[in-house]
């Protein structure tokens, strides 16, 4: 039967270059037709995208943001603004039910410029470090391979994520997903323990001659050592390279764009957490005209109008908005289905 579901399997297949495996395990524990959404021409699914629910910090606050996922268009209807089209109805669909923002991973460098037409910024970031193992370390804790999803584990990983400023997080079902995938895509995760208490935990996976640790949580420096040395030891002759937070002395790479959905709950956000700022701004957003409007903010309150009461105020686009709202605090997401 020629359902939506396949229709979409079958235009993936066409657009990415994925594997089988991946495939059948995204739409298995990933596509539902909730988050889908599709265009047609006749009969035909010609283009689609998911919108994936993941929650978002901001300031320690937790919000709900939407990934974009598998946006593709069949080769015959590209150029034509059919993922333009899809893309503000996602946005409606979006505001509709209470998403703040909404985050992406373009999957080719042009796509930047593509995607900052319907208000997409880029603010994620990471950094590549190369890692040396360390064989002397203290052998304090007990370093174990986790292949079964554990809910010890999660609460930790859990835990160290919310200690990040501005993040994507992560439920239960995204590790256990995360987790399936890695088995298809020769990946591992380690975790320290000592005596009954989870210490450090650490995500990686190899490709070609190289190691890529692409999370990693440790208690303490030495842990820390033990779990690089821990994944050094899948295959002693490989490289490892560590992808991580951007820090002052690093050079950031690009990663992925943000898109502010709901801009009246995220500057009351940013006022609060800037008592300090005093603003006055007209916002336009093409997109989403519950956003429209002039806001003022002062003494860490955010008062918003359809008309401007004071004469003197900026002129702002909804990209300009997220510009504002996430400079400076380093947004970072990991482990992502991209």
């Amino acid at each position: 039967m020629n359902t939506i579901r396949n229709q979409v399997k079958d235009l993936w297949k066409i657009c990415f270059d994925d594997t089988d495996d991946f495939v059948n395990l995204y739409f298995n524990l990933r596509y539902n037709e909730e988050v889908n959404l599709y265009i047609k021409n006749g009969s035909q699914v010609i283009s689609a995208l998911q919108m994936l629910p993941y929650p978002f910090t901001y300031y320690q606050e937790e919000l709900q943001s939407s990934y974009i996922s598998g946006a593709c268009t069949h080769p015959d209807f590209r150029n034509k603004g059919v993922m333009r089209k899809l893309l503000a109805e996602a946005f409606a669909n979006m505001s509709f039910n209470k998403v703040d923002v909404s985050t992406i991973i373009p999957a080719n460098d042009w796509l930047f410029d593509y995607y900052a037409k319907s208000g997409y910024v880029t603010v994620f970031y990471y950094a590549m470090k190369d890692v040396k193992p360390i064989a002397n370390v203290h052998n304090s804790v007990c370093i174990e391979q986790m292949t079964t999803f554990r809910s010890d584990v999660y609460d930790y990983f859990n835990r160290c994520m919310h200690q990040r400023n501005c993040c994507v997080q992560h439920t239960e079902k995204d590790i256990q997903v995360i987790m399936a995938d890695m088995k298809i895509d020769k990946g591992y995760i380690f975790t320290a323990r000592q005596e009954d208490k989870i210490v450090g935990t650490v995500f990686a996976y190899n490709e070609d001659k190289d190691l890529y640790i692409v999370e990693l949580f440790a208690d303490s420096e030495d842990i820390k050592q033990q779990l690089i040395y821990a994944v050094h030891q899948i295959n002693a002759a490989f490289n490892i390279k560590m992808i991580a937070p951007v820090s002052k002395e690093d050079e950031p790479q690009t990663l992925g764009m943000i898109r502010i959905i709901d801009a009246p709950k995220m500057l009351q956000l940013y006022a609060s957490n800037h008592p300090s700022a005093e603003m006055k701004m007209s916002l336009t957003d093409p997109l989403i005209s519950s956003n429209n409007g002039c806001y003022y903010l002062d003494k860490g309150q955010c008062i918003a109008s359809r008309k401007p009461l004071q004469k003197e105020y900026a002129h702002f686009t909804i990209d300009d908005l997220a510009k504002l709202l996430f400079a400076d605090i380093n947004p970072y997401m990991s482990l992502m289905m991209d």
